[in-house]
């Protein structure tokens, strides 16, 4: 009896969902006004392989179409998006984006992420952080496609 080899996937070849946590590590009693810049883990956190600046893989791209949190934070802040270090008009308060919210915020066009193209996510605290530092993690909703 032969063994069957089954091939590796090595692209996308349709439109799937994918899940990125972005993790910020918020330090006790930071000030208001602190920007922080989030850990990204684009392939789950099981293997540890975190980015502060995600490059998008060629010959794939993805389109940012959602994001929560699971419960509300301790310390509210806004988040930004970075683009190949260009903000993106898309920002939200961490209080407006909590998943139980039957009125949370939702993007209003999806952020594109082209192939090649940097991705990064900051955090601005507009309160003092608790005097206990603490992780803040965001997820983000992203559809995937061939570029």
């Amino acid at each position: 009896m032969a063994n069957v080899v089954q091939p590796e996937q090595v692209g996308q070849i349709g439109t799937g969902d994918k899940i990125f946590l972005v993790t910020f590590s918020v330090p006790a009693s930071a000030a208001s006004g602190t920007t922080l810049t989030g850990s990204l883990y684009p392939y789950g956190i099981d293997d540890g392989t975190n980015f502060t600046a995600f490059q998008v893989p060629s010959g794939i791209k993805y389109s940012m179409v959602d994001l929560y949190v699971n419960a509300a934070p301790s310390t509210d802040g806004q988040l930004s998006f970075y683009l190949n270090g260009n903000k993106q008009g898309e920002n939200f308060f961490l209080s407006s984006i909590v998943v139980g919210n039957t009125s949370r915020s939702k993007p209003s066009q999806p952020i594109i992420l082209a192939e090649g193209a940097t991705f990064t996510v900051k955090l601005t605290l507009n309160a003092a952080a608790p005097s206990t530092a603490y992780t803040q993690n965001v997820i983000l909703h992203f559809l995937a496609t061939p570029a």
